[in-house]
């Protein structure tokens, strides 16, 4: 799973959220499947730890998702991951 961030640490986190993602209850298959990083603006390879952009809202909390939507387009704000 290499990238400019690498080591034991980094690797053991993202099997995290890969497992995480493929077990979720809060996921659609359509949100499951690898997707590409974006480390420096520009997409490299899919990863399993990755959402979809067109799910990346799933990376929030389904009890906070919708408010916190409704914050980030009040404040013109572009979410990193969401």
């Amino acid at each position: 799973m290499g990238s400019a961030m690498t080591g034991p640490l980094v690797d053991a986190g993202w099997a995290r959220i890969a497992a995480w993602k493929a077990r979720s209850p809060t996921l659609t298959d359509e949100a499951r499947v690898p997707a590409p990083r974006h480390p420096d603006g520009r997409p490299t390879g899919c990863h399993p730890f990755c959402l979809p952009a067109t799910y990346a809202a799933c990376n929030l909390l389904p009890e906070v998702r919708e408010a916190a939507l409704q914050y980030f387009a009040r404040g013109a704000i572009v979410p990193s991951h969401a």
